[in-house]
């Protein structure tokens, strides 16, 4: 997917004719693409129509649904030793840059501050949300197991991003 140039003329001139009379250009530049570049969380739905939804639902929701998960993927695949003697990183939506490789790979994950949150005021509790950046969702190695499970859901049908 291409990067999307916020400081592009014609970006600029395009929706500051959108937002005349809305906003300033000052407000525009300070707010409008600040809010633009804030990462988003990761954010899905479980299909109510599908057989097992329930079941589903009832697995996300458990309180250390993720660590849990996450361990017993690991403990079937193969240890990683590089990581064994990394420090538990926190990661947060906030976090803009991470280094050439995101350092997103390799850092431990400290899954008291990572959670599967459920979304209540969807009808049926399906819709969950993890505020944790998507691409340390897909890159880290310590949550592979996690994106692979979300992957597995929306090719079977079970989720929709």
């Amino acid at each position: 997917m291409p990067v999307l140039d916020l400081n592009s003329p014609k970006f600029n001139e395009y929706y500051l004719k959108q937002f005349e009379g809305v906003m300033d250009e000052h407000t525009f530049h300070e707010k409008f693409l600040k809010t633009l570049q804030e990462k988003l969380p990761v954010t899905f739905r479980i299909n109510s129509g599908e057989v097992g939804f329930e079941k589903v639902c009832s697995m996300l929701r458990e309180k250390d649904f993720i660590e849990s998960y996450c361990k017993r993927v690991e403990e079937q695949s193969k240890p990683q030793e590089e990581t064994k003697n990394q420090p538990d990183v926190a990661f947060n939506m906030a976090q803009q840059n991470h280094g050439a490789d995101g350092g997103l790979r390799h850092s431990n994950i400290d899954f008291s501050k990572l959670k599967m949150d459920c979304k209540t005021f969807y009808p049926q509790n399906v819709l969950f949300e993890m505020m944790i950046p998507k691409e340390l969702l897909k890159k880290n190695l310590g949550l592979k197991g996690i994106h692979n499970l979300v992957m597995e859901l929306g090719d079977c049908g079970l989720l929709t991003r």
